[in-house]
C-alpha cells in the first residue's frame, strides 16, 4: 500500500516563517501549537527547526487535523518514493542521457538561430533539455 504523500497536506516551512520576519535578531518568536530548537550553522550563524512531538527536528511541519507534524510521523513519502526503484532508476537514466545529449548538441551549434528563427538543432536541443527537465521534476 502507498504511503500518503507530502504533496497532498498542508504544510509550513521554516523558510516560510523566516521570510515573515518570524527569526529576527536571531531568536524564535513564540507561535501557538510550534516549538523552536536551533543548531549553529556552518559559517558561525544559527539554523532554526521545527520541534516536533516526538523529539525530531524539521524543516517542514505537516498539517494532521490541528497539529503539525514532521514526515516521519505521519509516515509521508515523496512522489519519488512511490516510484519502483528499477522504473525511477530508468527514467533517471532515460533524463540523464537526454541531459548529456542536449548539451553535446548545444556545444555544436555555432548559429542557433537562422533568419531570425531557431534552427532544427537548436530545437532538438531544447527538447531534450526540456525533456530531462520535466522528468527531473516529476520524480522530485
Amino acid at each position: 500500500m502507498a504511503k500518503t504523500l507530502v504533496e497532498a497536506l498542508e504544510k509550513i516551512t521554516i523558510k516560510q516563517l523566516k521570510e515573515a520576519g518570524y527569526f529576527n535578531d536571531g531568536k524564535a518568536l513564540n507561535l501557538i501549537g510550534l516549538t523552536f530548537t536551533s543548531s549553529k550553522g556552518n559559517l558561525g550563524g544559527k539554523r532554526f527547526w521545527f520541534e516536533c512531538i516526538c523529539d525530531s527536528k524539521a524543516s517542514i511541519l505537516y498539517l494532521d487535523g490541528s497539529n503539525y507534524r514532521c514526515r516521519k510521523c505521519l509516515n509521508l513519502a515523496y512522489r519519488s518514493q512511490n516510484i519502483k526503484k528499477s522504473v525511477r532508476n530508468d527514467v533517471m537514466l532515460s533524463a540523464f542521457d537526454a541531459l548529456i545529449e542536449a548539451q553535446r548538441i548545444f556545444s555544436q551549434i555555432t548559429r542557433p538561430f537562422y533568419k531570425n528563427q531557431p534552427t532544427e538543432k537548436f530545437q532538438k536541443a531544447e527538447r531534450l533539455y526540456y525533456k530531462y527537465l520535466k522528468i527531473s521534476y516529476a520524480l522530485n
